[in-house]
């Protein structure tokens, strides 16, 4: 806008007249001063007009007592080829959609008000939710998915431990699985379908050599392997009963084994009638058998590797 006309005028010159106008444009405030045909014109503008300010570089929109910028910083209801409506405030309809960085990082971010609203994304089918990931009804990132019916959680991450559960939303241990109301078995697999080894490993900061693993090795063979230079140690009942030594050692109720079979207390032989006893050949030289029946009296049965040799056992 101008105060008074510029000169020279061109045809075609079109300005807002603001306060106070002088010269050709006294008296006509607010009103829309054109340069035609050699004279000037002027229109009163009415709500709804827009003007392009060169000089300003924007738009301007007549609001019924003047022009004022046209503002998109911010607007109740944004529609992209489609209708926005109240709870959808922002609607766009299309087959893909791009955030881009600017000057090397892009965040999308989902805010909510307190910790008992929800901040989500939800994937829907036919408008009807699927699945859905975000902080729902607390602070705990989780996965959510629904076959049309219940919502169920398939992995939450605790907020305050950042433990993680699989099946449960109130995960007890850095990983924590549950199949809860499952009447078979719960499993959890472990597949290589590349390879012909697979294992799971447990590692602490003390180990030395990558912990202990089991699995199954390409005879379809379980390996328990512990990599350490320690023994390991069966208990039940949070009580020791068995322990195998670094060296190979087993020893039974014994913590430190002397032999390769050392066992604290009585062991037992299930009884083997003469009759039944396997070939020695098959049973291999060394193999030892009770016999209640051998000549009417128990005995002691030894296989040399090809026939079997009895020690009678005395009255």
């Amino acid at each position: 806008s101008l105060g008074e006309p510029a000169l020279p005028a061109a045809e075609g010159d079109r300005y807002i007249v603001p306060p106070g106008g002088a010269g050709a444009f006294e008296g006509h405030d607010g009103e829309v001063a054109a340069f035609v045909a050699g004279a000037w014109v002027f229109a009163a503008p009415r709500a709804g007009w827009l003007a392009w300010c060169i000089d300003e570089a924007r738009f301007l929109a007549h609001d019924g007592t003047g022009f004022a910028p046209l503002s998109t910083d911010e607007v109740p209801r944004l529609g992209i080829n489609t209708a926005p409506d109240d709870t959808n405030r922002l609607a766009v309809r299309s087959d893909a959609a791009l955030l881009t960085s600017d000057t090397g990082s892009c965040r999308l971010s989902v805010n909510k008000e307190t910790s008992g609203d929800t901040a989500s994304l939800v994937f829907q089918t036919a408008y009807s939710g699927r699945a859905e990931m975000g902080l729902a009804g607390n602070d705990d990132f989780s996965i959510k998915v629904a076959a049309g019916g219940a919502w169920r959680t398939a992995i939450a991450a605790d907020a305050d431990n950042a433990f993680v559960g699989i099946g449960t939303p109130a995960p007890r241990s850095p990983l924590h699985v549950s199949h809860a109301g499952f009447a078979g078995v719960v499993e959890m697999w472990i597949e290589d379908t590349v390879n012909e080894n697979v294992a799971f490993r447990l590692r602490h900061a003390g180990c030395l050599n990558n912990g202990f693993d089991f699995g199954m090795d390409s005879t379809e063979a379980v390996v328990l392997n512990l990599r350490e230079n320690a023994a390991m140690r069966f208990q039940t009942n949070n009580t020791e009963r068995m322990r195998l030594s670094a060296e190979g050692a087993l020893g039974i109720g014994v913590s430190q084994p002397t032999c390769l079979l050392h066992v604290a207390g009585p062991m037992r032989i299930e009884p083997s009638p003469e009759a039944g006893l396997p070939a020695a050949s098959g049973a291999g030289a060394g193999a030892m058998a009770y016999v209640p029946d051998h000549a009417g009296a128990p005995a002691l049965a030894v296989s040399d590797g090809a026939a079997w040799r009895f020690v009678a056992l005395p009255a």
